[in-house]
């Protein structure tokens, strides 16, 4: 059976196992299961069924009731996207590869930004987020996309008058706590110095410690987010994170991956939150630098960000639509796309 009649064929959902396991990335998941789960949720097809997970999922899957879930405590791993409709694996998910997923109707997104509100994070200013990662990726051990320290200067310098920056990179105090680590290991990465320099940022982590009164960090993350509606952050699931809050406006460094063929200009960034955020795609430092523009010509109306004429200008000339195939990226297989599978054309 094809994988999209045997999807069909589940929905009496009398072929879905007693535990719908989940194996993989964390951005992933957010993306491609988790809207899978939530619509047999809403759609009440989940019946007695449970829901496994990893460690510190729990406020993801708020929906569910304790009995339901299932939190692994284990470390994350990559399954490639020709493993996935494997039954024992992702066989049951009816959008399997997050980078060339469309629309579909077997899937919903839960509203995070009004399942998180709160009073917690409440600032004289409007809230910036910035989130960075520094670890290995596709099996090596040189980092790709993260914001180095000169960015981070520039972007707390330009942006920290406008806003009450908030500044997120997962490990910065050297443990992962509270939940499952992905499998790309941790590399050391000081900020320190930019930090100090700044001292009106605020570190995410340190932030959690000292406010977050025994919130788990993924409630206080997600409650952080929907506080927010301005997003700096680099390729990866951090940013996939970041376009689950509807209304936003996103720039992402993307140095290398395939998401710019299609997830970000007609994937789930397009769909998943309503209205999507306003994304802003930069290749470069020249163009990060650009797309810090936008942020100083925006402002917030009914709930989204709205730009001025010189933010729309930058934002246009950012926009994920004027990325453009060069060649085909081999999806089905475990090959990551090379930087010169795709390019920007203005």
């Amino acid at each position: 059976m094809s994988h999209d009649n045997k999807t069909a064929a589940y929905f009496g959902a009398r072929d879905l196992p007693d535990v719908i396991d989940y194996v993989g990335e964390f951005g992933a998941e957010l993306v491609t299961f988790l809207p899978f789960v939530y619509w047999l949720y809403r759609a009440g097809q989940l019946g007695d069924r449970k829901v496994s997970t990893y460690r510190g999922m729990r406020p993801l899957y708020f929906f569910l009731s304790d009995d339901q879930l299932i939190e692994k405590d284990e470390p994350r791993r990559f399954v490639g996207y020709q493993k996935r409709t494997d039954p024992s694996i992702w066989g049951f998910i009816p959008n399997p590869n997050e980078l060339i997923a469309t629309r579909n109707a077997y899937e919903a997104f839960p509203n995070y930004r009004k399942q998180f509100q709160s009073t917690r994070f409440s600032f004289d200013k409007p809230l910036l987020v910035v989130h960075n990662k520094f670890n290995r990726e596709w099996n090596s051990d040189t980092p790709v996309n993260f914001f180095s320290i000169d960015q981070l200067e520039q972007m707390f310098s330009r942006l920290k008058g406008y806003y009450q920056i908030v500044y997120l990179r997962h490990g910065r105090s050297g443990s992962v706590d509270g939940y499952s680590p992905d499998h790309n290991s941790l590399i050391d990465f000081d900020e320190t110095s930019v930090m100090q320099r700044h001292p009106e940022v605020i570190d995410f982590e340190q932030h959690h410690r000292e406010y977050g009164g025994g919130v788990a960090i993924n409630q206080y993350k997600n409650e952080l987010y929907a506080a927010c509606h301005h997003f700096i952050s680099v390729q990866g699931g951090g940013a996939h994170q970041c376009a689950l809050f509807s209304g936003s406006l996103l720039l992402i460094l993307h140095k290398r991956g395939p998401e710019a063929v299609h997830a970000y200009s007609n994937g789930f960034y397009q769909y998943a939150t309503n209205p999507a955020p306003v994304c802003m795609i930069a290749f470069n430092d020249r163009q990060l630098q650009d797309g810090l523009g936008a942020f100083t010509d925006a402002s917030l109306c009914q709930g989204r960000v709205m730009l001025g004429a010189n933010g729309s200008r930058i934002a246009n000339d950012l926009a994920p639509s004027r990325v453009q195939r060069k060649g085909q990226p081999v999806f089905g297989t475990d090959r990551t796309p090379e930087p010169g599978d795709v390019g920007v054309h203005f």
